[in-house]
């Protein structure tokens, strides 16, 4: 502002008010410029400073200079000032324009017309509830900001209850439900610092390890620890939880930052910190003031979680209520106006930090604390801000009213509050939990006994009174609710009881507080709104019984839920879904009690679903005293139960069937013994297993028991065998049954019609041919199905599966040595073809046996299947039946290749290693095969390079093993005759040029054979003949080679079952000599690791063996390195 003579520019009304001013004074003052343009240049008029009768303006009108005036009123005088240097007889052209300006301009008038301004007050103080005019000069005041006239009051603490300032209060200071989540466990040998954080306002908390000094105090060095790495690493899920919540807590969240802004972020942090706090209290907690560790670890802040109280007064004070408030705890009173709050989630006393695990503790102190530690409101407005807002918070905290005196029995009588009119619980959803709030109705008013509130009424002068709670009948109530679960003493503190939901339902735990509840008399209300739970309070009454029906055991159920009737569908689609709620006609839901969910988990699990009954195979007899109880089960059915059970237990004494009249040879004692398992099992209609050791005449066995029905009932039987072993079956059918007809139905001439099968007793075929002529196969009932090496369906996927299930018999069995080769779920395959629905689904199956059997090797589950599958599986081994067998040695022969041979394995070796390093998924298709490859030709270099050669390449022809067997067999050949197994051919072919070359006679039998009976002959029966060549494939399996008693093993396979097979042909019934069996290892190679891993990976199921474990699907990639 220029320096000017305040005489010469001053302009002065005299005896008169700004009010007083109109438009025909500023035309006799003014000067005839300033006239002219009054109306066009007032909006070049700009207030600088304004407050009541007085203000500063800048005029700039046109291209003219800008100048200040100044406006002000006192003691019924006006007076503006210019800083253009007016004559101070005539107002100057800007006196002028600025006087107009404030005259018009109401923001402006305002300040200088009081009428006006006591209308613009008047707005304001009536939102307050204030109408006596006498005190808003006292209460409020005006002021000009950002362009806008403001009033607002003197005192910060005085609220207006109007819609803004109650949807505010609802937001931050209105109680809220909170379920705080709670971990009983904790840490060692860990603590936690904190660092100050802007000015000690917040602080980061941080997990650290380091040593220990002998008085236990922290000593360098110290490390800083990832929580939410940690937390990755636990599988303790309440362990996995504090960490996540610690992480939570760390600088990189930020989320101090903005908790007074962000309140489902604060919520967030109260929660974690709540999960934390178990940490806080076993570890250490440090302050630290930078990176590097504390000079003085002894400064520790010591961390509480002791019960805390929140009080809240209000005094009346003439026209206003004013509410206070403090916090009690650690009998210690603290005014809300002396907390000294950290991070918005402690108070701090000293080194003590007190945690405020009440969220509405928090929202109640952090919404005083910002609004000046009090609350003024008028007592116009206090009546609906007392409803509103102060009795929700009586569920919460303590509030003492001081000016309510306590009731005098005649108010008591007279107000009829001590009546008690009901009990009540509230049941209400808060997202994974829910709120159980018990409520006593006083007269017309609910209290929530969990609460701090208070009975209030009036008198007729309008005075206020309180009338006491009936403690004995709360604390009775209050009985009534704890004893129905342990975490609800727990919970005492708070203002409602809360389960989550999963405890809610598990055990029945509602239905059984909803029996005791309605037992003494209590109402229940909101179960119905529950989100999610559109369930039926009521207990599902079940009843079942069992029948005898021709093929099975029928399950008959009667469910009810009040009056709803129930169908077994429901409940199956329950249990499918793994759900315990179970659908309504009327669209509700029941809770399924859990005993039953189990009980028919089994049922389901055992049977099909048949017109509302569940039909049990009767193979599942041993199982039905367990699901069912005495009552339920039928009389005949306890019968045949009985009468099965008495014959397995004592299996000796199966009832002896005489050998047919017309079998040619006599039966061993244990084969006499399948011969009479066969017959008892066909009694019942059951099927079964033969899987004897190989060797030990499971097909002997068969014949004898087909002969037998022959001689009683005529009927046509199916035998299925792989194309290798027809020779076998013809041979074995002519020689011990040559009664019986037999038609070869395989091989190109066969006929493709049924229409001539009942003139044959036994239908001989492939398992090539039935996937070919199943067409037709399907529609001819069989007596009996036999599938030989029945492990060909062992895949539940399988075309040769779902092939052989199409056919019809009245019985069928299996012979296999190997019932169990790659896991559980082969004896899935097996045995639901020999029963079908012995096993319900095959996902049922993988669910309940195989999962838990093959990956978690649960032992419980394996005992469960070894039970059911035991009466139809017959297994002996020739250790335990063919004493008469001469000896079995098995020995291992090392092989070391040369230098030559050693360095195409150890490139192979390098290359195969450095891309399983370097795949990032190997386990898709292509990498698989890629994988698979490799470690073929691994293993194919340990017998020689040459079996790699190709495209014209020769890595050498080098073969310690051949030259090893040469040595063997020009030792052997003069007093045993031999037997070399292996699986690849090219091998096979180099051990046949070196026998040539050594002028040794051999037969060779591979897959390409044409005339493999007579080759097999040759070799059995051809002294000349010493050495048989056979691929593993070709022969492993339905020789009976018992002439040879050197069985070598050139390469070793992932399937030990596959190398006992090629030993057996050699070992077997019939063998009159010592058995030698070699293994040919290739030392420091694949071979050696594979060795390691078979004994590593069989599992035992009961007797029967685990003898492949799918290994190269199963291998991680750690263990397939390892295998280099």
């Amino acid at each position: 502002m220029d320096d000017w003579d305040d005489e010469e520019e001053l302009f002065v009304f005299r005896d008169s008010t700004f009010a007083e001013l109109n438009y025909g004074t500023l035309l006799k003052y003014a000067e005839a410029s300033a006239i002219q343009v009054l109306t066009l240049s007032s909006n070049s008029v700009h207030a600088v400073e304004l407050s009541i009768d007085k203000g500063v303006f800048l005029c700039n009108y046109g291209f003219r200079a800008e100048h200040e005036v100044i406006l002000t009123q006192e003691n019924h005088t006006v007076v503006l000032a210019c800083s253009c240097g007016g004559n101070g007889k005539k107002l100057c052209d800007h006196q002028a324009i600025v006087l107009y300006r404030v005259m018009e301009h109401g923001d402006f008038r305002v300040f200088y017309d009081e009428s006006d301004r006591r209308k613009r007050i008047a707005d304001v103080a009536f939102s307050y509830g204030i109408s006596d005019e006498k005190q808003w000069d006292e209460l409020f005041q005006l002021s000009y900001e950002n362009r806008q006239v403001k009033v607002a009051s003197k005192n910060p603490e005085l609220i207006r209850l109007n819609q803004e300032k109650k949807d505010e209060l609802t937001k931050k200071l209105a109680p809220v439900a909170f379920s705080p989540e709670k971990l009983n466990k904790h840490l060692p040998n860990r603590y936690i610092s904190f660092r100050a954080l802007e000015n000690e306002n917040h602080f980061e908390f941080q997990l650290h390890e380091s040593a220990l000094t002998q008085n236990g105090k922290i000593k360098p060095p110290i490390h800083s620890l990832n929580a939410l790495e940690l937390a990755l690493q636990e599988t303790k899920p309440e362990i996995i939880q504090a960490y996540t919540a610690l992480g939570m807590l760390g600088a990189k969240h930020h989320l101090y930052r903005n908790l007074a802004n962000d309140e489902e972020t604060f919520l967030k942090v109260i929660k974690s910190i709540t999960i934390a706090k178990p940490l806080f209290e076993e570890l250490e907690v440090v302050e630290v003031w930078d990176t590097k560790p504390p000079k003085d670890i002894d400064f520790a802040l010591r961390i509480h979680e002791k019960p805390m109280l929140l009080h809240l007064d209000v005094k009346q004070n003439q026209e206003f209520y004013e509410i206070t408030g403090f916090i009690e705890v650690d009998n210690h009173k603290i005014d809300f106006d002396q907390v000294k709050m950290k991070s918005e989630l402690f108070i701090r006393r000293g080194q003590d930090l007190y945690l405020i695990k009440n969220w509405n503790y928090l929202r109640t102190l952090s919404y005083f604390r910002k609004n000046h530690h009090k609350l003024i409101i008028h007592q116009s407005q206090f009546d609906e801000f007392h409803i509103r807002f102060l009795v929700p918070l009586e569920n919460v905290v303590n509030i003492n009213y001081s000016y309510v005196k306590k009731a005098t029995r005649a108010i008591i009588k007279q107000t009829q509050l001590a009546t008690i009119q009901a009990k009540r619980i509230y049941l209400t959803d808060s997202e994974n939990y829910i709120h159980i709030t018990p409520i006593i109705e006083y007269g017309k008013v609910e209290i929530p006994i969990l609460s701090k509130r208070k009975l209030l009424t009036i008198d007729q002068t309008g005075n206020s009174f309180e009338i006491p709670r009936n403690e004995d009948l709360e604390v009775n109530f209050l009985g009534q609710i704890i004893r129905l679960h342990k975490d609800f003493e727990y919970q005492l503190g708070g203002d409602f009881f809360y389960l989550h939901k999963n405890q809610f339902l598990e055990n029945d735990w509602f239905l059984n507080a909803f029996e005791s509840w309605s037992e003494a008399e209590l109402e229940i209300h909101g179960f119905q709104e529950l989100t999610k739970l559109k369930l039926v309070p009521k207990s599902m009454k079940v009843s079942v019984q069992i029948i005898s029906g021709i093929d099975w055991f029928e399950t008959k159920a009667h469910i009810k839920v009040g009056d709803n009737r129930v169908r077994l569908k429901e409940i199956q689609r329950s249990i499918i879904q793994k759900s315990r709620y179970v659908k309504l006609g009327d669209g509700q839901m029941a809770l399924l009690p859990q005993q039953w969910l189990e009980r028919f988990s089994a049922f389901f699990r055992e049977g099909e679903l048949f017109d509302d009954v569940i039909r049990i195979p009767k193979t599942s007899y041993q199982f039905i005293d367990e699901w069912f109880e005495a009552e339920e089960i039928d009389s005949t059915v306890r019968e045949q139960i009985t009468e099965i059970k008495e014959k397995i237990t004592h299996f000796e004494r199966i009832p002896e069937i005489d050998l047919p009249l017309k079998f040619e040879t006599e039966l061993r004692h244990y084969q006499r013994e399948g011969y009479h398992w066969l017959h008892f099992l066909n009694d019942f209609g059951f099927g079964g297993i033969l899987a004897d050791d190989m060797g030990l005449g499971k097909t002997i066995q068969l014949l004898a028991y087909l002969s037998k029905k022959q001689e009683v009932e005529k009927g046509t039987h199916l035998i299925i065998v792989p194309t290798s072993l027809v020779f076998n079956w013809k041979d074995e059918t002519a020689k011990f049954t040559p009664h019986l007809r037999i038609l070869d139905l395989h091989g190109s001439k066969r006929v493709k019609a049924t229409h001539h099968f009942e003139a044959y007793d036994i239908v001989l075929s492939t398992y090539g041919t039935l996937l070919s002529d199943i067409r037709y196969l399907k529609d001819f009932v069989f007596d009996t199905i036999i599938l030989d090496e029945g492990q060909a369906i062992k895949n539940p996927d399988s075309k040769r599966y779902k092939t052989v299930r199409l056919l019809q018999s009245k019985q069928r069995f299996v012979l296999t040595g190997t019932p169990i080769e790659n896991n559980t779920l082969d004896i899935f395959s097996i045995l639901s073809f020999c029963n079908p629905g012995m096993f319900g689904s095959v996902k049922q199956f993988k669910d309940h046996f195989a999962m838990p059997i093959d990956k978690f090797q649960d032992s419980q589950r394996a005992k469960e299947l070894q039970k059911r599958i035991h009466p139809f599986l017959l297994r002996r081994t020739k250790k335990q039946v063919a004493t008469e067998l001469p000896e079995k040695t098995e020995m291992i022969v090392y092989c070391e290749m040369d230098h030559e041979q050693q360095r195409v394995y150890d490139v192979y070796k390098t290359e195969l290693k450095e891309y399983l390093m370097s795949e990032p998924d190997f386990t898709d298709g292509q990498s698989s095969m890629h994988v698979l490859a490799g470690l073929t030709k691994l293993r194919q270099i340990c017998n020689s390079p040459a079996l790699i050669n190709e495209n014209g390449v020769s890595y050498g022809e080098q073969s310690a093993k051949i030259q090893e067997l040469m040595e063997q067999i020009e030792d052997k050949k003069k007093h045993h005759k031999i037997l070399v197994f292996s699986q690849f051919v090219g091998m096979l072919k180099l051990v046949e040029r070196a026998l040539e070359e050594r002028s040794i006679p051999y037969s060779l039998l591979t897959g390409q054979t044409k005339k493999r009976k007579e080759v097999v002959n040759a070799f059995q029966e051809n002294e000349h003949i010493r050495v048989f060549l056979i691929s593993l494939k070709a022969g492993g399996m339905g020789l009976n080679l018992t002439q040879a008693d050197y069985v070598y093993l050139l390469d070793p396979w992932w399937n030990p079952a596959v190398e006992n097979q090629a030993i057996d042909r050699a070992y077997r019934i019939g063998q009159d000599k010592k058995v030698v069996a070699v293994r040919f290892i290739t030392p420091n190679t694949i071979e050696e690791k594979i060795l390691e891993l078979q004994k590593r990976k069989q599992e035992l199921v009961g007797d029967l063996v685990h003898t492949d474990v799918s290994t190269l699907k199963q291998l991680s990639r750690k263990e397939l390195v390892d295998l280099l």
